[in-house]
């Protein structure tokens, strides 16, 4: 008797096998990005933990460096355009900062006391305390002016 070939129908379970998108792709990588777990992400995609590493095993395995490197594209993009040349400064100094010492904002230096605490009477406490208090007002300050230019 001759042999019938098998049929191989995908999905087995009655629903319709499914296909990647580059928005289900999307979910995935950025799913991947945020640490959801991989029951999360294949609940937000509809489909089985099973189906979401067969079909988006890449997503899952390199997903935040594929987003990352996206991420870096643009930056250098940004970088490199000459409309606005702040977000160019600013986009320079993202990318040089940490690799560049030169690049490198300085620590502010620690506001610190003459005294020791176990020394200083409480009118002495209370001046230090308002000492303190007008240095990080003016660090404030000085923070705000920067970031509104």
């Amino acid at each position: 008797m001759p042999r019938r070939a098998l049929t191989v129908v995908s999905g087995g379970n009655g629903h319709d096998p499914h296909t990647p998108t580059a928005e289900s792709r999307r979910l995935v990588v950025l799913g991947t990005l945020n640490n959801l777990s991989l029951d999360r992400i294949a609940a937000l995609v509809g489909i089985s933990r099973a189906d979401l590493k067969r079909h988006y095993r890449n997503e899952i395995d390199n997903g935040t460096d594929l987003a990352l490197i996206e991420a870096s594209n643009n930056m250098l993009w940004l970088a490199h355009q000459r409309a606005d040349l702040g977000v160019s400064l600013r986009a320079n100094q993202a990318l040089l900062g940490p690799r560049v010492r030169s690049w490198r904002e300085a620590a502010p230096a620690p506001s610190t006391s003459e005294s020791d605490i176990n020394d200083m009477n409480l009118a002495e406490i209370d001046a230090e305390i308002a000492r303190l208090e007008r240095d990080m007002a003016a660090a404030k300050g000085t923070a705000g002016e920067a970031g509104n230019q």
